[in-house]
């Protein structure tokens, strides 16, 4: 079963130095997405994590232990999310990550699309070539995810060793799921589909008629709506999203997913 990831990253190399190695253990190959000014998302990529950042972030590290193929991991870096002043348009940028023309994406298989906070389970490769059987091509699945509340939260679990275990009944995390409870597909931290589904739009994949990244996940979902092509995973799959500590101006969860929708607003992963 091969599966490529589209990782969405635009001023988030904080996060994305956290989750890509473990990431990376789990898909066979990754393209990031971002913007031609984000200089730490490419030093993420090639493992220059403190080189030339500034004093206040330059204790990010990664987890050298970690095995990461960084050859399996391009980046394409684009202004379509700011194309005709649009604040954030994520699907404009997506599209041009896969089809670029100087360096279009090999799509042969599954397809993941996820944000740069969230990290995959450790046996997410092993559930999936166990699922692949029964799973339908012609399907967009989703799941619900796992909140880290907090930086410091992260690091004292990733010191246990359990990365991505041992989650439930953690102190100050939760299970959130959403309005579509039954499939969750309509978010877009984590869409699995295949590359040959018909409901894909050739050339065109993701929806591009939204200036901001709320909207164009659920217009993603609706794709495959019609024909009730939806699924969830959520008996086998949960991912963790991590959070840095915003969560005294966070009102309620709704308002917690359309923070970063125009841009990022929440403070660095310290």
């Amino acid at each position: 079963m091969k599966i490529n990831a589209i990782i969405t990253c635009v001023n988030y190399a904080d996060f994305l130095c956290q989750t890509l190695p473990y990431n990376m253990q789990q898909v066979d190959a990754a393209r990031i997405v971002t913007t031609p000014d984000d200089y730490l998302t490419d030093a993420v990529v090639w493992w220059e994590v403190t080189r030339g950042m500034e004093p206040s972030i330059a204790h990010w590290h990664v987890n050298e232990k970690l095995p990461m193929h960084s050859h399996h991991v391009t980046i394409t870096k684009t202004n379509k999310f700011h194309e005709n002043g649009a604040a954030f348009n994520k699907g404009k940028a997506i599209n041009e990550a896969i089809f670029h023309p100087q360096a279009p994406m090999i799509l042969d298989g599954w397809v993941l699309f996820i944000d740069a906070d969230m990290v995959l389970p450790k046996d997410f490769r092993q559930v999936m070539m166990g699922l692949e059987p029964t799973l339908d091509p012609e399907c967009l699945y989703g799941t619900p995810r796992f909140i880290c509340p907090t930086a410091a939260e992260w690091r004292k679990f990733v010191a246990e060793g359990r990365p991505t275990e041992g989650v439930q009944g953690r102190p100050g995390w939760r299970k959130q799921h959403h309005r579509e409870r039954g499939n969750h597909g309509s978010k877009g931290y984590f869409q699995l589909f295949h590359s040959k589904a018909k409901a894909l739009r050739p050339g065109k994949w993701y929806p591009e008629d939204f200036d901001t990244a709320g909207g164009s996940d659920r217009a993603f979902y609706k794709y495959f709506e019609p024909s009730g092509k939806v699924g969830t995973l959520r008996d086998h799959v949960t991912p963790i999203e991590i959070h840095a500590d915003y969560w005294n101006h966070v009102v309620d969860e709704w308002e917690e997913d359309g923070v970063n929708w125009k841009g990022r607003r929440t403070p660095y992963f310290v």
